[in-house]
């Protein structure tokens, strides 16, 4: 009987309140969508690999390799169990041609076909037509010593089917780096075809393994996705959306508890313990909340059978019901929690003292003589007579200047910082290194004669593998042993050693540490079951190094024959010539050796300092969601604020302030919070790259009045745009005239 009882009030209430009622429905169905709809998008946010894939290596599903023109005509697919040629219309095909490889490892490829469903394309230009034209990667144009101007004549050296040639061609494009290939030529000859098919969602296409397909990753990729499991980029959103979400519906219960104050307190004069009071507000929460979640439980069902029809995606879109449940219990649990928290002040009051009148009488004696004031004076004092909410006000516009100038720096400070350290790494000296592609043997000296006239210098060094060492001792670790010649010297600075003596890196020492903790120079050192003093510790990065002389050496290895080159060029240019004047020496030392050009190296790991355009997809995503909930919760306190405030706002028209003037005071206190947090947002982020920036000798990006104006600017409009939405409520406020907003609550 007692339960029905606490039953009739709690829905009676409702009904008492009914647009608050249908307010907070509203609100929790709108959460639950949201939140059930991320999770049925999971596998879609998963989709990381499988974007990253495609943005490489293009779209398509199979590929296959041919010899001749020929051969490739006669392939098949199989789709319904019969065979279709590979240009039928139901498919898109892209056939390459690879025309060749350069002397530094470019591919060269003519293309024909869709090249859409491949990983190709331009920044600037066009695509070769002619076969004079041509269109390169922009690095692959630095690492020739050519610049990045469209029209101009560049030279290549090549090697097609083991036989050299240089060929001048028009530079009409610039690729982007993620293409799919460095050189895209027009009308050459080809040594080999590779075929790509995109199957444009038929389902029933599969590949003919007796014609040479094979799968691309991307299917590999798709077949391992589970609609079930959780992402981590979709738990974030929704840890950021509830959150959104509990502030939004604690505002809501908060102006609700408010207007049922005095309801509650004739409840508790009654006889109503807190207890049933709590229940009370539990079966209203049961109630607000199960409708609302059953409605978006039934709406995210029927868009996972529309979604599919629609939208075509690369991966089936199900209705996943684990997550669906595990989403609609955190719901309920944010909206417990946001009713529970205001109704515990509600329930606590007593009968004495809950009828005191809440307008705010002391406006008249505070603001007797209000015209005397300007607005700005007004904001400030609304905003010291409530720090707290002044405080988080300002913590809430720092933390959205922060991370807008994380964002931002991303592309001006660091970005810049990126391209500064290219042009340094690339002003140093060019090294190439040559190794024999054969191990069994050594380098011949009259190969580099012909490169003599174009290098600053050239080394020869002579080694022992590791491999060679561990046979003819019983140690886990070895090192590289290198012989002590002109070039080790000039390398490391070492003069002359004796017999007994022997240098060793820090690297190697540390990989043997199980035998000493320590190791000094002149401690003693056992190698290869002889002893020798240490001369010298030697950093080489991540290489075990031990140096002897010529005497020791010669015990394990001929000191005459030499493993590797190091040849040093004075600038690109000289490298380029004694690729392209030389080219068929240089064809012949290729196809002996291995080359390694630090120049090139240099570029691979600057890969995204070259690509200069601004693309959102280089944006942290956990920023932006930050910086989107903050400025929602933030607009959301700000816009309740001033519905709260109705009353006030109601005084202050009664006592003859314009609505210009109130307009001001409100915008005053708004700006005043806004410059606040923008001041300390910029200030911290550059304070910390000034640290950041200083340990890299780079602290005068900040000094670019450019990248000052743009974070300033930047920073103002979001304020700006904040404030303007947060003041929407005025607005409409302000339409009434001072005696309707005053008896707002009556």
């Amino acid at each position: 009987m007692r339960s029905n009882i606490l039953h009739h009030l709690a829905i009676n209430d409702l009904r008492v309140h009914k647009k608050d009622s249908i307010l907070s429905i509203i609100t929790i169905f709108i959460v639950a969508v949201i939140v059930m709809f991320i999770n049925l998008m999971t596998p879609v946010l998963q989709l990381n690999k499988y974007l990253e894939y495609q943005s490489q290596y293009g779209t398509y599903d199979y590929y296959g390799s041919f010899d001749t023109i020929e051969e490739l005509k006669q392939s098949k697919l199989k789709l319904d169990n019969k065979d279709i040629p590979y240009n039928d219309s139901r498919l898109s095909h892209c056939i390459v041609y690879s025309s060749g490889t350069t002397l530094l490892n470019d591919r060269m490829n003519s293309i024909q076909g869709e090249q859409s469903i491949l990983s190709i394309s331009l920044k600037e230009g066009k695509m070769p037509v002619q076969e004079s034209e041509v269109a390169v990667k922009k690095s692959v144009l630095y690492k020739w010593g050519y610049q990045e101007q469209l029209n101009k004549n560049v030279e290549f050296s090549y090697t097609m089917n083991e036989k050299p040639y240089l060929k001048q061609f028009k530079l009409v494009g610039i690729l982007k780096e993620n293409s799919d290939t460095d050189i895209v030529v027009s009308k050459l000859d080809y040594d080999s075809i590779t075929l790509y098919v995109d199957k444009n969602n038929t389902d029933a296409l599969i590949r003919n393994q007796d014609h040479h397909f094979s799968s691309s990753m991307s299917e590999e990729l798709i077949n391992k996705f589970d609609n079930n499991q959780f992402s981590i980029l979709s738990v974030m959103i929704e840890v950021i959306i509830l959150a959104i979400s509990f502030a939004l519906l604690s505002g809501l219960t908060l102006s609700s508890f408010e207007k049922k104050e005095r309801d509650y307190t004739l409840l508790r004069s009654i006889g109503i313990t807190k207890r049933q009071m709590y229940y009370i507000i539990f079966v209203q929460v049961l109630i607000l909340s199960i409708i609302p979640i059953l409605l978006s439980m039934g709406v995210i069902y029927i868009i996972s059978l529309l979604l599919p029809v629609i939208v075509t995606w690369p991966i089936p879109i199900t209705y996943p019901t684990g997550n669906i449940i595990w989403s609609s219990l955190n719901v309920f649990a944010v909206a417990c929690v946001s009713y529970f928290i205001p109704a515990k002040n509600a329930c606590k009051r007593a009968i004495s003292g809950s009828f005191d009148s809440q307008e705010f009488q002391y406006f008249y004696y505070r603001y007797k003589t209000l015209h005397r004031f300007n607005p700005f004076y007004l904001g400030w004092r609304q905003l010291v007579s409530m720090k707290k909410k002044m405080f988080v006000k300002i913590l809430f516009m720092f933390i959205i200047i922060l991370c807008s100038m994380k964002v931002i720096g991303s592309y001006t400070i660091f970005s810049q910082l990126s391209r500064n350290n290219l042009e340094r790494d690339l002003a140093k000296e060019i090294n190439l290194e040559c190794v024999p592609l054969d191990v069994d043997k050594s380098v011949s000296k009259e190969d580099f004669e012909f490169i003599t006239p174009y290098v600053n210098q050239i080394d020869f060094y002579s080694y022992v593998e590791e491999e060679q060492l561990a046979k003819m001792g019983h140690d886990t670790y070895y090192p590289r042993l290198y012989c002590l010649n002109d070039a080790m010297k000039n390398k490391y600075n070492i003069d002359d050693m004796k017999d007994d003596e022997i240098i060793v890196s820090q690297y190697y020492l540390d990989t043997i540490s199980y035998q000493k903790d320590e190791y000094l120079e002149s401690d003693k050192f056992t190698f290869l079951n002889k002893d020798y003093k240490i001369a010298k510790i030697i950093d080489s990065e991540y290489e075990r190094i031990a140096i002897v002389n010529k005497n020791v050496y010669s015990q394990y290895g001929n000191i005459n024959e030499y493993q590797r080159v190091n040849i040093t060029y004075d600038s690109i240019s000289k490298k380029t010539q004694s690729f392209i004047k030389d080219y068929q020496s240089m064809a012949l030392v290729k196809e002996k050796y291995y080359l390694s050009d630090s120049y090139t190296d240099t570029l691979y790991y600057n890969k995204e300092s070259l690509e200069s355009d601004f693309s959102i997809d280089s944006i942290n995503m956990t920023v932006l969601l930050i910086i989107t909930g903050i400025a929602i919760i933030y607009i959301y306190q700000f816009s309740f604020e001033l519905l709260k405030q109705k009353e006030d706002i109601g005084t202050l028209q009664l006592l003859g302030l314009q609505k210009r003037e109130i307009r001001n005071i409100y915008f005053y206190k708004s700006l005043i919070v806004g410059g606040i947090g923008m001041i300390l947002g910029i200030l911290y982020y550059y304070l910390e790259c000034y640290d950041l920036l200083k340990k890299m000798n780079s602290e005068y990006i900040l000094s670019n009045p450019t990248t000052i104006a743009i974070h300033v600017i930047i920073s103002l409009i979001i304020i700006t745009i904040i404030i303007c939405i947060s003041l929407i409520p005025l607005r409409y406020i302000l339409k009434s005239d001072g005696l309707e907003n005053k008896n707002t609550r009556e």
